[in-house]
């Protein structure tokens, strides 16, 4: 399965924005699901949205992957997102669009700790698999 790398997108950027009432809408770039579907499927596995809260340490360690697609929220801190090809600042207010088999790991700024809400997207039994480099 071919996979696409990770995108962290800034809270300042936007592909559009639309007006509501009193409220803003600001909408960043599409994560494609259909192959994710296909594949969940194929397995005959149920796909299922998993919200979560990561609590994510300055330690490093091995980079992950998941079959699923996640998508996180940067709610407080800064550090890193490590990926095959490079390392991503990331700071509060980011969002990082991982997609399925994207090797990764999140790393908080040294002395630190930063929250991360995510929501996976995938089979209901595909949390985490190790990836060694």
């Amino acid at each position: 399965m071919h996979h696409q790398d990770v995108q962290v997108i800034r809270a300042d950027e936007h592909a559009s924005h639309y007006q509501i009432t009193d409220a803003s809408c600001f909408y960043f770039p599409i994560l494609p699901l259909q192959g994710l579907i296909q594949a969940v499927q194929q397995e005959k596995k149920e796909l299922v949205a998993l919200p979560g809260r990561i609590e994510v340490s300055d330690k490093n360690g091995s980079l992950h992957y998941h079959h699923g697609v996640t998508i996180a929220f940067i709610t407080a801190g800064f550090g890193i997102v490590k990926t095959l090809s490079k390392d991503i600042p990331i700071r509060t207010g980011d969002i990082i669009l991982i997609p399925s088999m994207a090797r990764h790991l999140s790393i908080a700024a040294q002395g630190t700790t930063m929250t991360e809400h995510i929501v996976f997207l995938g089979a209901k039994d595909d949390l985490q698999a190790v990836y060694d480099a």
